[in-house]
């Protein structure tokens, strides 16, 4: 069973669809922006989130950032590890 997890706004929700064994895990960029109040607080959330997944949570969970509003977040977020390419498994 594949499992996303949508609905992660904080990086301790992120690492517990790793624990879970989630996939996936779904945050909101612009949902966590307008609850944090700027677009830079928001990036940092989600970057934290996959430096969490990178360096502690032992897992190949990806985090795939959705209600991105504007190609140079998504550039941020890809520099920073963020880009869910990986060989598609049935």
């Amino acid at each position: 069973t594949r499992v996303t997890m949508t609905g992660v706004y904080t990086a301790h929700q992120a690492l517990s669809a790793a624990a879970i064994g989630a996939e996936y895990a779904a945050p909101y960029l612009g949902r966590i922006c307008n609850k944090l109040g700027s677009k830079q607080a928001g990036i940092d959330q989600c970057i934290s989130m996959q430096r969490i997944v990178d360096q502690g949570a032992q897992s190949d969970m990806r985090i795939l950032v959705a209600s991105i509003k504007d190609a140079d977040d998504l550039a941020t977020l890809a520099a920073q590890g963020m880009h869910s390419q990986r060989e598609w498994r049935p």
